[in-house]
């Protein structure tokens, strides 16, 4: 029998130069987009190297994809969670089903068919559905549309979202209607801050979180939101790329 080469024996069982167990830096995972564990066989022996991975990020209630996206490029193990199947184009980062069971313990379903547990997520974002909580839907509820009992409901999954056992949350919605009694928003921001030529209201209620910094001189030529889509929800409800990019630099940094 040949025996096995020095630095093929160190790279199968994880030891660096020195001979010791080695570990990466979290740069270099981030960078790979690897998981928490490298597998290494040789023969009928299989062997296993912990490596450090990124904090823990759940973008609750989205299926674009978008902020998920901006953590995921600087590093951080996001995931997009919701009970619609994602069009971002990332069936591994997104877990199909109920946010609120994920958030409280950290296990869920992804889309590709593979489970992912987390212990603690790090950041919460959290973008609510806001059909019977805006301001907005008044007429609705004044018509008979929508109900009290819409609103309560909704206000209920929207506080189960900001009172949550997460260290850092942002939960995002419109104006919301008084009879809902959510409390008071710490924030308001518009896209045309952030490099968008559409203008819509967005409310941050916030948990040891900075306020959001605007990140790109106000475009003075914008439209409104709901105007540039009126014909796809959709494509409304759809979170804007900027904004998301500005919360993974500046949310991001602090974690």
């Amino acid at each position: 029998m040949h025996p096995v080469p020095k630095d093929t024996r160190q790279r199968l069982l994880g030891l660096d130069d020195r001979g010791t167990i080695g570990t990466e830096t979290e740069q270099q995972v981030r960078a790979k987009g690897q998981p928490d564990t490298e597998s290494y066989s040789a023969g009928r022996f299989h062997f296993k190297k912990k490596v450090m991975i990124g904090k823990k990020v759940l973008i609750a209630c989205e299926c674009s994809q978008v902020v998920c996206s901006a953590f995921r490029k600087h590093g951080f193990e996001a995931y997009s969670c919701d009970i619609e199947k994602c069009y971002g184009g990332h069936k591994e980062w997104h877990i199909l089903g109920d946010a609120v069971p994920v958030i409280y313990t950290g296990y869920g379903r992804l889309e590709n068919g593979s489970s992912v547990c987390v212990k603690n997520w790090d950041l919460l974002i959290a973008h609510p559905p806001c059909t019977n909580l805006t301001h907005a839907s008044a007429p609705a509820l004044a018509s008979g549309l929508h109900s009290m009992e819409d609103v309560r409901s909704g206000a209920e999954f929207f506080m189960k979202m900001l009172n949550s056992p997460v260290d850092k949350i942002a939960v995002e919605n419109p104006a919301p209607l008084s009879v809902a009694k959510l409390p008071r928003y710490n924030q308001i921001i518009d896209p045309t801050d952030y490099g968008h030529a559409y203008a819509k209201r967005i409310c941050l209620w916030l948990k040891n979180l900075p306020m959001l910094l605007p990140t790109r001189a106000k475009c003075i030529d914008s439209v409104s939101w709901h105007d540039r889509w009126s014909g796809g929800s959709k494509m409304r409800s759809r979170f804007f790329e900027g904004v998301a990019e500005a919360m993974a630099e500046q949310w991001g940094g602090i974690l």
